[in-house]
């Protein structure tokens, strides 16, 4: 899948149609590409790195045909 951009907000992942909680699950899986803003308050926004974003997702649909 293309990105528009190399650093993708999950706000901006919603808006192009990612289910919420595919998002809240990559953000909290390790080697999703995902990282939190400077501050690491509750208001810190989640970012990821599209192309590693895109090799979990591509892991994730392995899995399930596998299941």
């Amino acid at each position: 899948m293309q990105f528009p951009k190399e650093v993708m907000s999950l706000s901006e992942l919603k808006k192009m149609g990612f289910p919420t909680r595919v998002l809240y699950q990559a953000a909290s899986a390790k080697n999703s590409g995902s990282f939190k803003s400077g501050n690491a308050g509750k208001t810190a926004q989640w970012y990821f790195m599209t192309e590693d974003f895109n090799a979990w997702l591509n892991r994730q649909a392995e899995l399930q045909k596998r299941s």
